[in-house]
C-alpha cells in the first residue's frame, strides 16, 4: 500500500509541475484562468466515468446486485443535484467561484479516495452522495465562472473545449480503472454478481486490489488543480458590475443633491422653496427606496422577475439536460455490464468500448470548438441529436451483435459529445446567464443522472415483451432512444422560444439607439444654433 501512495504522490507532484509550466506559457489572464476550469473538468470527467469498468468490483464487494447497486447512480446524483442548487445560491450573494470550485475538487479526492472501503451498499452511497455534492459545485460553478468570464458572447470555443476536457478525462478513466484492474486480478477470480441466473460471489473471491490503485491516482490528480485555483480571482457577474456602476452613480447624485441643498439657503439660513430641485430629490429618494426593496427581494422573485420566454428557455434547457445527462451517464455506466453480463466481449474488451465511447464524445467537443466559430448553435444541436438517432436505431438492428456495438457506440458517442455545451451557449445566446440559472440547469442534468440510471437499472432484467423485442438485455439502448427522442423535442422548444427572444432583444436595442441617436442629432443641431447666434 505504501508503494501505491508513493506512486499517486509522485503523480500528483509531476501534475503540479506540468499545470504550472503551462499556466506560464500564456500571459492572457484570461486564457490561464480558462486552462485551470478545462482541467477541474478533466479532473469531473474522470471521477463521473470511474465507475463503469468498477461497477462489478463495487458490486461484489458489497454483496449487492445490478438493481441494487443502481442505487449508487441516484445517490451520486442526488448529491450532484443539492450541490448544483446550493452553489448557484453562494455564487449569486458571496461570489468566490474559484474558491469553492477548489474546495469542491479537494472534497471530490477525499471521496474518491474512501470509495473502495466501503462494506456495504449504504456506506458506499454516502461516499457517492458527498463526492455528488462536490461535482455539482464544480460543474455549475465552472460553466457560470466561464460565461462570466467572456462576457462579450465569444465563449463558444471555450465552452466546447471545457465539455471536451470532461470527456477527455471521462475517456482516459476507464482505460486507467480497466487496465489497473486487469493487471491485479487474480487467475481464479472473477467477479461475479447476484441478481443473474446462475451467478452468486464465489467464496474464494478476493478484492483487485488494482480498484484502490486506479481510484487513488485519479484522486490525487484533483489536488494541483485545486491548488492553482487560490491564486486566481474570480470572475464577477456581468449584472452586478452594472448594479456597482449605478451605485456609483447613485452616490455622485445624492453629493450633488446636498450640494445643491446648501445653494440654496437663503439669507437668513432657512431653505429656499424652490420648486424645481424638490421634485427631483423626491424623484430620486423614490429610486433609492425602490432599489433597496429589491435588494431585499428574495433569490426566487429575481429568478422569476423575466420575461415568459426566458423562463421557458429556462424550462427547456432543464428539461433537455433531463435527457441527455439522463443518457451520457446510462451508457457510460451500464455499457461495460451490458457487453459483459450478456457475454457479447471480455471484461477488457468492453472497457475499451466504454472507453471509446468517451473518446468519441471527447472528440466530438474537439471537433465542435472550430465548428463552433462556422455554424450557428441550432444547427449544430439538432444535427448532433439526429446522429445520436441514428445510431442509436443502428444499434437496434442487433443488440448483442459486436460488430453492429463497435460501430455504433462511437457514432452515437461523438453525435451526443457537443450537446451539453451547446445547449448552454444557445442559453447564454438568448438571455443574461445568472448563477442560479447555471444551477437550475445543472438540476435539470442531476435529476436525469438520477432517474435514467435507475430506471435502467431496474429495467435490466425485466422479461422479454415480444411486440416490441424488448427485454432486459437491450433495456439500455431502448431507454437512450427514447432519450434522444425527448431531448430533440426540448431543443427544438428552445430554438424555437430563443428566436423569438432574440429577435425582441434585437428589436428593442434597435429602437433605443435610433432613438438616441435622435436625441444626439437635436442636441448637436441646437449647439450649432447656438453657436451661429453666438457668432453673430
Amino acid at each position: 500500500v505504501s508503494t501505491q501512495s508513493t506512486g499517486a504522490t509522485f503523480f500528483t507532484m509531476g501534475l503540479a509541475a506540468i499545470l504550472h509550466r503551462f499556466i506560464l506559457f500564456s500571459k492572457d489572464i484570461k486564457h490561464q484562468i480558462t486552462l485551470i476550469y478545462c482541467l477541474a473538468f478533466l479532473c469531473l470527467g474522470l471521477a463521473l466515468s470511474s465507475f463503469g469498468p468498477s461497477l462489478l468490483e463495487l458490486a461484489a464487494r458489497n454483496d449487492s446486485s445490478v438493481k441494487e447497486v443502481g442505487f449508487v447512480f441516484v445517490a451520486r446524483a442526488f448529491g450532484y443535484l443539492c450541490g448544483s442548487v446550493i452553489v448557484g445560491i453562494i455564487i449569486d450573494i458571496f461570489g468566490r467561484g474559484n474558491l469553492l470550485i477548489a474546495g469542491a475538487l479537494v472534497v471530490s479526492s477525499i471521496g474518491i479516495t474512501c470509495i473502495p472501503f466501503s462494506s456495504n451498499i449504504w456506506i458506499l452511497s454516502i461516499f457517492c452522495v458527498a463526492v455528488g455534492v462536490a461535482m455539482g459545485f464544480l460543474d455549475t460553478g465552472g460553466n457560470v465562472m466561464l460565461l462570466w468570464l467572456f462576457t462579450d458572447k465569444s465563449v463558444e470555443p471555450f465552452m466546447q473545449a471545457l465539455h471536451f476536457s470532461f470527456g477527455f478525462g471521462a475517456l482516459v478513466s476507464p482505460l486507467i480503472v480497466g487496465k489497473l484492474m486487469n493487471d491485479h486480478r487474480f487467475p481464479n477470480n472473477e467477479t461475479m454478481v447476484p441478481g443473474f441466473p446462475n451467478s452468486t460471489v464465489p467464496s474464494n473471491f478476493v478484492p483487485n486490489r488494482g480498484l484502490e490503485i486506479s481510484y487513488w491516482l485519479i484522486a490525487g490528480s484533483f489536488i494541483p488543480v485545486a491548488i492553482a485555483l487560490f491564486f486566481y480571482k474570480s470572475p464577477v457577474n456581468p449584472s452586478k458590475v452594472i448594479a456597482d456602476d449605478k451605485e456609483v452613480n447613485e452616490e455622485k447624485v445624492d453629493d450633488k443633491l446636498k450640494q445643491d441643498t446648501i445653494n440654496t439657503k437663503g439669507d437668513d439660513g432657512n431653505d429656499a422653496p424652490i420648486d424645481g430641485k424638490s421634485e427631483v430629490i423626491e424623484d430620486v429618494v423614490n429610486l433609492l427606496n425602490t432599489n433597496e426593496k429589491e435588494t431585499k427581494s428574495s433569490l426566487l422573485k429575481k429568478f422569476l422577475n423575466r420575461s415568459r420566454d426566458e423562463l421557458w428557455i429556462i424550462f427547456s434547457v432543464c428539461g433537455f439536460l433531463f435527457f441527455y445527462v439522463g443518457a451520457e451517464v446510462a451508457t457510460g455506466g451500464f455499457l461495460f455490464t451490458y457487453c459483459v453480463k450478456l457475454n457479447i466481449m471480455s471484461e477488457n474488451a468492453a472497457a475499451h468500448l466504454t472507453a471509446a465511447f468517451w473518446g468519441a464524445l471527447a472528440l466530438g467537443r474537439l471537433v465542435a470548438i472550430p465548428v463552433s466559430m462556422l455554424v450557428s448553435a441550432e444547427k449544430m444541436l439538432i444535427s448532433n441529436l439526429i446522429g445520436s438517432i441514428i445510431s442509436l436505431v443502428f444499434m437496434l438492428i442487433k443488440p448483442q451483435n459486436f460488430y453492429f456495438l463497435l460501430i455504433g457506440v462511437p457514432l452515437y458517442g461523438f453525435s451526443l459529445g457537443p450537446c451539453f455545451p451547446t445547449a448552454f451557449n444557445l442559453a447564454n445566446k438568448y438571455m443574461q446567464i445568472k448563477a442560479i440559472d447555471g444551477s437550475v440547469f445543472v438540476f435539470g442534468a442531476s435529476t436525469g443522472e438520477m432517474f435514467v440510471p435507475l430506471i435502467v437499472a431496474f429495467l435490466f432484467e425485466v422479461k422479454a415483451v415480444p411486440l416490441f423485442k424488448f427485454s432486459g438485455h437491450n433495456t439500455l439502448l431502448w431507454a437512450l432512444l427514447v432519450c434522444m427522442i425527448l431531448g430533440i423535442l426540448f431543443s427544438s422548444f428552445l430554438i424555437w422560444k430563443g428566436r423569438r427572444t432574440e429577435y425582441f432583444q434585437k428589436n428593442n436595442i434597435g429602437k433605443i439607439v435610433e432613438i438616441k441617436l435622435k436625441e444626439l442629432g437635436n442636441d448637436s443641431e441646437e449647439n450649432i444654433k447656438l453657436d451661429d447666434e453666438d457668432s453673430l
